[in-house]
C-alpha cells in the first residue's frame, strides 16, 4: 500500500466537489483553498511495527501541489521540501524529532506519515477555520478519519493544541479506551505550558491497538524541550504497553 491508496480514497470522497464540500465553499466569505492531500507517506512506513503519524491544524497558502483529477492537489512533493528544509516550527521541531527517534532524519522520514485534520485553508496565515468548516470535513465529510482507517497508525500525534478537541475526542479508533491524562491536562515548556492529551485505545482482548497524543503546535514552544518531551513519548510507547483491565 502506497499513497495511490490515498488517492483513491480521497477521489472515491470526490474530495473538494461533493455535496459536503461545496456547501463549505459557499459558507466561506473570503477565499478557501483547493484540498491537500497528506504531505507524507513514507516508503517504509508499512514496514514499521509502530506507525507514526504527525498531524497538524491546517495548511498555509495556495498552489501546493498539483490537481489531482481537478479534485484536490498532490502536496507530497512540496510536503517532502518542507519536511528537509523549511525553518518554521512545524516543520523543523517535526524534523528533529524524526532525527531523534529513527537515529538519521533521511531514512526516518520514510518511515512516518504527515498529514493534516483540515484539508482547506482559508488564510495565508494563523488557523482561521471555521466551525462549519471543521464540522463538514470532520464530522460529515470525515477525510481525515478515513486517512486513519487507510494507514492505520497506531502512534498519532496531534499539533492541534484545544481547537479540535471535540472531533478528536468523538472519533473511536476501537470500542474501548483509556485516557492516561485528560484533554484540560498541562505541561511545563520553559515558562509556557503545553496541552498533553494523552488516550489509549485497546482490541476486544485488551490489547493496545493505538495511542493518541495531543499537544500544542511548536510555534512558540521552546525548541529542544518540545523535541524531547514528544521524542520520548514516542520511544516510552515502544514496544508494548499494559492491557486494559
Amino acid at each position: 500500500m502506497n499513497i495511490e491508496n490515498l488517492f483513491e480514497t480521497y477521489k472515491e470522497l470526490s474530495l473538494g466537489n461533493n455535496p459536503i464540500c461545496r456547501k463549505c465553499i459557499e459558507s466561506n466569505s473570503t477565499f478557501l483553498s483547493k484540498p491537500i492531500s497528506a504531505w507524507k507517506v513514507g516508503h517504509d512506513y508499512w514496514n514499521q511495527q509502530n506507525r507514526i503519524m504527525f498531524v497538524g491544524k491546517v495548511h498555509r497558502g495556495l498552489d501546493l501541489g498539483p490537481m489531482v483529477d481537478d479534485l484536490f492537489q498532490d502536496s507530497t512533493n512540496i510536503g517532502d521540501e518542507l519536511l528537509e528544509v523549511n525553518s518554521w516550527a512545524y516543520w523543523s521541531y517535526t524534523r528533529e524529532i524524526i532525527k531523534n527517534v529513527f537515529g538519521d532524519f533521511k531514512s526516518g522520514k520514510e518511515k512516518i506519515v504527515f498529514t493534516n485534520l483540515i484539508k482547506c485553508n482559508n488564510s495565508h496565515s494563523v488557523d482561521q477555520t471555521t466551525q462549519f468548516t471543521k464540522k463538514s470535513c470532520l464530522s460529515e465529510l470525515g477525510v481525515f478519519w478515513k486517512e486513519v482507517t487507510v494507514l492505520k497508525p497506531n502512534m498519532v500525534i496531534f499539533y492541534t493544541g484545544w481547537d479540535y478537541d471535540e472531533y478528536i475526542g468523538n472519533y473511536h479508533y476501537s470500542a474501548s479506551f483509556k485516557d492516561i491524562t485528560n484533554r484540560h491536562n498541562k505541561i511545563k515548556i520553559g515558562s509556557k505550558f503545553m496541552p498533553w492529551w494523552h488516550r489509549v485505545f485497546y482490541d476486544n482482548n485488551g490489547n493496545v491497538l493505538a495511542e493518541f497524543l495531543r499537544i500544542g503546535h511548536p510555534e512558540r514552544l521552546k525548541k529542544a524541550e518540545y523535541i524531547n518531551l514528544v521524542s520520548s513519548w514516542i520511544k516510552n510507547q515502544l514496544p508494548t504497553k499494559p492491557k486494559l483491565h
